[in-house]
């Protein structure tokens, strides 16, 4: 992205990254949410999980991944009010 480094305070991602999965692979996924991590001093992602309710099989590796590149990120899950598809209810949030 054409942005300077920690150029915002958020970034939100709806209804891409994680639920469409199988259409975007694992170092899609990677490279945009370290990108996001880059310009941002925190990232939202909502939904995590697949149309099936389980988040994708790589969702661990990930995170690991990505605390290789920015040690100081804290993530956590949380369950959200609103729901994308019943019971796809979850929300990734990473801070700087």
């Amino acid at each position: 992205m054409p942005f300077e480094n920690n150029t915002f305070d958020i970034v939100l991602s709806a209804n891409l990254l994680f639920y469409y999965s199988n259409r975007f692979d694992y170092s899609f996924h990677l490279e945009s949410i370290l990108e996001f991590l880059r310009i941002a001093r925190e990232v939202r992602i909502f939904p995590i999980q697949q149309s099936n309710t389980k988040l994708p099989e790589y969702f661990d590796r990930l995170l690991s991944d990505i605390e290789k590149r920015y040690q100081k990120v804290k993530f956590n899950v949380e369950k959200v009010q609103h729901e994308f598809l019943l019971g796809v209810d979850k929300m990734l949030f990473l801070r700087h």
